[in-house]
């Protein structure tokens, strides 16, 4: 009865008797019936010992001459090997199984994890498991407030250590026109601007990451917009919150308005009413079709306290659909951008670079620079200036008293552009940096220029490097060494001197009490005589 009640009795079916003679019983059948009643007499999560052992059974004739036999089952969730019993003995008419070799479970089945039954199924020993801490009131609070900081922004009602709590909970991509107003926090724009862009840092300890964001931010817009309305109105909503922390924009490209975008400057009239000149002018310099920009009187509208500005007319990537429309400032966008320069009283640093300014376009930007007193810095490199260019920045740097560098690398100035702006530095007592690298000056056109600049006392750097000098400039430079008191730098790298214009340049320095820094790379001057200058300079520097 016990061993019933513990699940390990089988009764053998009436049909198959087991068998009084000598013939040995297999472990196969004996464990194909223990595993059928041990199934139907136990729950399946119940695991019994590991060596279950055949016990001494005895059997009862019934009334068709079957016989019932107790053994002790194995485990119904292992499936153990067959090997044969040892024998079967008994008398009259019952049978003695005797013990069974019978080996081991296998392990595999034995592991939790391909067992589910045998996986732990209570958290609590668990060692990898942890309940969750219980929010205090004040998260629950502050996830509230949070989830309604768009309708009540609240951060300056809030203690110090709570604010910057709630500063860290929330999310970069709320409404950039309630953020910009409602949070100054340094960490927030940080994080604001390392989730758009990768590469950015704040160099300086005036500028901040809030401003550097919205610098960036409305950089790319400008960048992106191709003429839509769409993008117009996105554009003058960002600029009427992003205004007051913005005072730099550097775009490195500006994408041609497409299709009916052409046609308005985004001022009101039509292009055949406003650029009626410009259309006809255009056309006969390149014969292309009128390729115009966005109006850059939007930002210098909407920024009065614009302070440094660099423009690129030209598209990045342009891939496949290349026009050399995409290149470079028609007259028409030099007209407007001359009408927005009128009003940038702050603005102190101004660059076009790569557009292809020639002649036209730069004598039409010309007439508002002069205008422009604030303005120290004009980067006016890589575009296509000639002669007729250089005489109308001769003419600005007469009429302006404000700009202190110009910057006319990669043109195309030849000597008489060098003759007249060399005229007009020798009157002006402002310019303290000029650049003319990669130009066609030549001999002549260097000759004319130091010659031309003679008098002057307030210049301290002059690039003239890759100009084509040779050695007739020499003795012209050598006078302009020995009679300017202020020159600090000059470059003359990447030009065709010779060694008795290395003779004549040391005897120059060694006079110089001023000049601390003159690069002579490439110039085919001895090394001789490129160390005697270099212990001159330093003499210089340390006399500094």
């Amino acid at each position: 009865v016990i061993a019933r009640l513990l699940g390990r009795v089988c009764v053998a079916p009436a049909h198959r008797p087991i068998q009084s003679t000598s013939s040995s019983l297999t472990e196969p059948s004996l464990h194909k019936h223990t595993a059928m009643s041990t199934t139907a007499s136990r729950p399946s999560s119940h695991v019994t010992p590991r060596n279950s052992v055949v016990q001494d059974a005895r059997s009862k004739p019934s009334d068709n001459g079957s016989a019932v036999a107790t053994h002790k089952a194995s485990d119904p969730a292992v499936e153990p090997s067959s090997p044969r019993v040892k024998s079967a003995t008994g008398g009259s008419g019952s049978a003695r199984i005797r013990r069974a070799n019978i080996p081991p479970p296998n392990k595999d089945l034995l592991d939790p994890v391909l067992d589910p039954r045998r996986m732990r199924r209570i958290k609590a020993e668990d060692p990898e498991w942890n309940v969750a801490s219980v929010p205090s009131l004040v998260d629950l609070c502050l996830t509230s407030l949070i989830s309604r900081f768009c309708t009540h922004p609240f951060l300056h009602k809030l203690p110090n250590e709570l604010r910057q709590r709630a500063i860290k909970m929330l999310d970069t991509k709320l409404p950039l026109k309630i953020t910009s107003a409602a949070v100054a926090d340094e960490d927030y724009w940080e994080r604001c601007y390392r989730a758009q862009w990768k590469v950015g840092s704040v160099r300086k300890t005036s500028e901040s990451w809030k401003r550097l964001f919205f610098e960036r931010y409305v950089q790319t817009l400008v960048e992106e917009f191709a003429g839509q309305s769409s993008q117009l109105q996105q554009l003058e909503a960002t600029l009427g919150f992003a205004a007051p922390f913005i005072s730099k924009l550097d775009i490195s490209q500006l994408r041609p308005l497409d299709g009916k975008s052409q046609q308005t400057d985004f001022t009101g009239k039509k292009e055949e009413e406003s650029g009626n000149e410009f259309r006809s002018l255009e056309l006969r310099n390149d014969m292309s079709p009128l390729a115009n920009h966005i109006n850059i009187g939007i930002l210098m509208q909407q920024l009065p306290g614009l302070e440094s500005l660099s423009l690129c007319y030209q598209v990045k990537q342009c891939g496949m659909d290349f026009t050399w429309s995409k290149l470079g400032m028609s007259v028409l966008d030099a007209s407007l951008l001359g009408n927005a320069l009128l009003g940038a009283e702050k603005l102190t640093s101004l660059s076009i670079h790569d557009s292809l300014i020639d002649d036209e376009k730069l004598q039409t930007l010309v007439g508002s620079l002069s205008n422009t007193q604030a303005l120290h810095t004009l980067d006016l490199s890589s575009n296509s200036i000639c002669d007729s260019g250089a005489r109308s920045l001769a003419k600005l740097l007469h009429e302006n008293t404000s700009i202190c560098k110009l910057d006319l690398k990669n043109n195309k100035i030849g000597p008489a552009g060098a003759r007249v702006l060399g005229l007009s530095l020798r009157q002006n007592a402002t310019l303290l940096d000029l650049s003319l690298r990669l130009n066609k000056l030549g001999a002549d056109g260097g000759s004319l220029l130091f010659d031309t600049m003679l008098g002057n006392e307030t210049i301290t750097s002059i690039n003239v490097s890759s100009n084509g000098l040779t050695e007739d400039v020499a003795s012209t430079l050598c006078k302009f060494i020995r009679s300017t008191p202020s020159l600090k730098n000059l470059d003359l790298s990447c030009n065709n001197l010779s060694s008795s214009a290395g003779e004549m340049i040391v005897e120059a320095v060694g006079r110089s009490t001023s000049l601390v820094a003159l690069d002579l790379r490439l110039t085919s001057i001895d090394r001789a005589h490129e160390e005697a200058v270099n212990q001159v300079l330093a003499a210089n520097a340390v006399r500094k």
